[in-house]
Parts: C-alpha cells; sequence; structure tokens
C-alpha cells in the first residue's frame, strides 16, 4: 500500500554526483508534487493512521546489491502539502552489515576500527528509491554513480 491519494503525487529524484569515493555518505533530493488539491499522508496506513513511508537509496552494482534497512518503530506521518515538498535522502557509499566474529562474506565484510562499516568495493552502481512501504517510486529514474578510492 502506499499514500492515499498515490496518482496525484510525482516524484523528481536528483543527485549531483556521478563520481565519488567509495566510504561517503552524501545526499540526494527527492522533491514530490502533490497536484491533488488537498494534503496526503504519506503513510502505509489511512490518513491519521500507519506509519510513515521511509525513504532510501539502494546501490546496486555488477556483483553486489545493497539494500536499506528500515527502523521497527513507527514515526509521525508527514504530511504532503499541496505543492512541492522536498525530502533529503542519504546515499550511503559503505555496507549495511559487516561482522567482528564470523567468517566475512562477499556482503558482509569484516568491520572495520570499532565497528565501523568498510567501503562498497570500486566501480560503477545505480542508485534507486526504496520505500519502506509499497513501491511509490517505480517511474523514477535511478542514477548513475561511479565509486573511487
Amino acid at each position: 500500500m502506499g499514500p492515499s491519494g498515490v496518482d496525484s503525487l510525482s516524484y523528481c529524484f536528483t543527485f549531483g554526483r556521478s563520481v565519488m569515493k567509495a566510504g561517503q555518505t552524501v545526499s540526494a533530493t527527492l522533491a514530490i508534487k502533490n497536484s491533488s488539491g488537498h494534503t496526503i499522508a504519506f503513510s502505509d496506513g489511512p490518513p491519521g493512521q500507519g506509519c510513515a513511508i521511509n525513504v532510501q537509496t539502494a546501490l546496486n552494482g555488477s556483483h553486489l546489491t545493497i539494500t536499506p534497512a528500515f527502523p521497527d518503530d513507527c514515526e509521525l506521518q508527514p504530511i504532503l502539502a499541496t505543492g512541492i515538498t522536498t525530502l533529503q535522502v542519504p546515499v550511503s557509499t559503505t555496507y549495511s552489515t559487516c561482522t567482528m566474529t564470523e567468517q566475512p562474506t562477499q556482503t558482509t565484510p569484516t568491520c572495520i576500527g570499532n565497528g565501523g562499516m568498510p567501503p562498497l568495493p570500486t566501480g560503477d552502481y545505480t542508485v534507486t528509491l526504496v520505500a519502506s512501504s509499497g513501491d511509490p517510486f517505480t517511474q523514477v529514474a535511478p542514477k548513475h554513480l561511479n565509486l573511487t578510492n
């Protein structure tokens, strides 16, 4: 399920970088245009109920896909006023999990330092928007990203 009135929403995803150093986190911008003529709760339930739809990015490389983990807690629903609402969405170029004790794998490498996430391998990735509920971003074009040392 997605936000009520989803047909009245359009999205613009901008990410001003096509090359960056692996291990960095920067923000992309998601502009949501509400042309419904009324406010819309961006949630996984009817207005006044349900949890906010969290928006994050996923990175997909030739041999590796990093998908975000969404928090279990239920945040207050953002209300999308008519017009344009702008959200900052983090783009992280580190692994989302690592291990200090178990045998490392391609998707769960050894942590660095005191449990820090290691940088992703260098190479080309696509950056896509993902939502914690529903799939409102199917029409949003992914962005290209090249990670360097």
